[in-house]
């Protein structure tokens, strides 16, 4: 009788081993994301303002309105580690800019088409959502701007001809495998704001 009750309790013990084994379910850590790195090649077309000061032989000074736009084509480097994006890029743009003077001056002054050459350059950090193919970040935005602008007349200027400048940038980039599709909007100090829609691709 004592053995039949020890059997009975050995065969319950190894029931409850059995069921709690099924229970166990063994977990390892995330592991560290990795740090990757890419480069690629960017096109992008970018409207943007900037004023310029008219300056008459008396010296009064008048406020223009510059309306540059134009490609810009470049490449750039980053380095991705989990959801976080960081980069550089750099893109040289030849644009066309119209400039006016402001609305209420005595004095009439109008280019078009005025060639324009510069650089846009500057890191940048995204964030990408786990699972999803859209990503928003900021750029801080370096600027560098030359245009020969006309003179209406012996003793006139118009400045700055050279522009050294910068501002800060949001950008949402939607990838898709190697091709990013992206659209830049913010302010360039001492300038005005920039909108941008360019394609990258990444080697």
């Amino acid at each position: 009788m004592v053995l039949k009750a020890f059997l009975l309790i050995f065969l319950f013990t190894l029931e409850l081993s059995a069921a709690s084994a099924k229970k166990i379910v063994v977990t390892t850590p995330d592991a560290e994301p990795q740090l990757r790195s890419y480069r690629y090649a960017s096109i992008s077309y970018n409207w943007w303002q900037e004023t310029l000061t008219l300056t008459n032989p008396d010296g009064t000074k008048y406020t223009l309105l510059a309306n540059p736009n134009g490609p810009c084509v470049g490449i750039g480097y980053f380095s991705n580690k989990g959801s976080w994006n960081y980069s550089f890029n750099g893109c040289a743009f030849f644009a066309k800019t119209h400039v006016s003077i402001a609305q209420g001056s005595s004095t009439s002054y109008f280019q078009k088409s005025v060639p324009t050459y510069g650089l846009f350059f500057g890191p940048g950090i995204h964030y990408t959502p786990r699972g999803s193919q859209v990503s928003l970040g900021l750029l801080a935005q370096g600027y560098v701007r030359y245009a020969n602008w006309t003179i209406p007349a012996q003793g006139w200027k118009v400045e700055p001809s050279l522009r050294f400048s910068g501002g800060l940038m949001t950008s949402a980039q939607w990838r898709r495998k190697r091709v990013v599709f992206e659209q830049q909007f913010g302010y360039i100090y001492d300038s005005g704001w920039l909108w941008g829609l360019g394609l990258n691709y990444i080697f």
